[in-house]
């Protein structure tokens, strides 16, 4: 049996197969990928009961992160010639650092690589996996 194709079926099949594998992959990151999430904001401290001093303020001693601190990653990618922003973050960070006549004389951070969590759980698995 001999299969017949003509020229100009031919070029449909791969105009179309062209325009799924170029197209399909910018539709669907135009159209269900999420907005990585916003940049990190600075935390104000309440400052209820604070009196003002005038002179220096002596920073010298031990100071350690607050519970709420966070760290997080933030990268461009490449998906079907489109650029997206790319974030992640854990909120699983202790650290401490001294501080010493204005200089900084030792630091001490560690966070947990297991709890990065980004927009999506496929490059969770990803990080989680293959990358760290």
């Amino acid at each position: 049996m001999k299969f017949s194709i003509n020229r100009k079926k031919l070029i449909y099949i791969l105009i179309s197969a062209a325009i799924i594998i170029v197209g399909g992959p910018w539709l669907y990151t135009s159209l269900f990928r999420d907005k990585p999430l916003n940049p990190f904001n600075e935390t104000s401290i309440n400052n209820d009961g604070v009196t003002a001093t005038t002179g220096e303020i002596e920073l010298s001693g031990d100071w350690k992160l607050i519970d709420e601190s966070q760290v997080g990653y933030r990268i461009k990618e490449r998906i079907a010639l489109k650029t997206f922003e790319t974030v992640g973050r854990s909120s699983e960070v202790t650290g401490s650092l001294k501080i010493l006549d204005s200089q900084i004389t030792q630091t001490t951070f560690e966070v947990d690589m297991r709890t990065f969590q980004s927009d999506s759980g496929g490059r969770d698995a990803q990080f989680n996996g293959r990358i760290m």
